[in-house]
């Protein structure tokens, strides 16, 4: 049986969106790398790719048939999350890699949001940020890089159980059955990094920690911000205390 792997970088401008898929015969893995874009960047070069991605979206989320063995989001600035949040509910992901966050990191990318004016959900945000679980759905498989759980060894769930996904020691494995013995052997090998948790976590989050302590910002009110300007006057008034 001839196993076959296709890769793209897809044309999103600002941001990042990377898939594979992996044949074997009828039979697809499909993993996700980040999935967004800032359309205010790169203005020319994205109106262009947009046409290509419209069609692409289209065609992967046609009756909500879109299925996501693994995900990967290397973190959760919009341009990497856009399109989940787009495209939510007309996609399905099995198996879900994200770091692990802070409440002074989830209030710190509510706050970039708000500032920037991303034309985004910021509902649906704070949602994907504080409840991966209920934004995903029940039958997502969730592991978060670096919490106590995530060197616990899982044989995953797959979309076409030919392939199989094992988690261990942080790093997946994906498996395929030899024809001839029937025995299951490993194919491709992903390891998830975490490069703050390694470079500056420590002092990062130390940072962001006294800020919000002394700001007083927290996510439910950055959530139901109507106005940039809100977020300053609260800003102002809790520095000068």
């Amino acid at each position: 049986m001839k196993i076959s792997l296709k890769r793209v970088f897809h044309p999103v401008g600002q941001g990042a969106f990377y898939s594979e898929q992996i044949y074997s015969g009828n039979n697809v893995f499909e993993m996700v790398f980040d999935c967004g874009n800032a359309p205010e960047h790169n203005e020319e070069s994205t109106i262009k790719a947009d046409s290509k991605l419209s069609k692409y979206f289209k065609c992967r989320t046609q009756n909500n048939d879109w299925k996501i063995d693994l995900l990967f989001i290397s973190h959760f600035h919009a341009d990497h999350i856009s399109f989940l949040i787009k495209y939510r509910r007309k996609y399905q992901v099995k198996n879900l890699i994200i770091p692990l966050l802070t409440p002074q990191e989830i209030n710190l990318l509510l706050l970039g949001v708000a500032l920037k004016e991303y034309q985004i959900d910021i509902k649906a945000y704070h949602e994907l940020l504080t409840n991966p679980e209920k934004f995903f759905g029940e039958d997502c498989h969730i592991i978060k890089i670096n919490s106590d759980k995530s060197n616990e060894s899982n044989l995953l769930k797959t979309f076409n159980p030919i392939f199989k996904l094992q988690y261990t020691d942080n790093k997946l494995i994906i498996y395929h059955p030899d024809p001839q013995s029937h025995y299951y052997f490993p194919i491709w090998l992903y390891i998830p990094y975490d490069f703050i948790k390694y470079f500056c976590r420590l002092d990062y989050n130390r940072k962001i920690s006294t800020f919000f302590t002394k700001t007083k910002l927290t996510s439910e009110l950055l959530m139901d911000v109507k106005d940039i300007t809100e977020i300053l006057k609260h800003i102002e008034k809790n520095l000068k205390i």
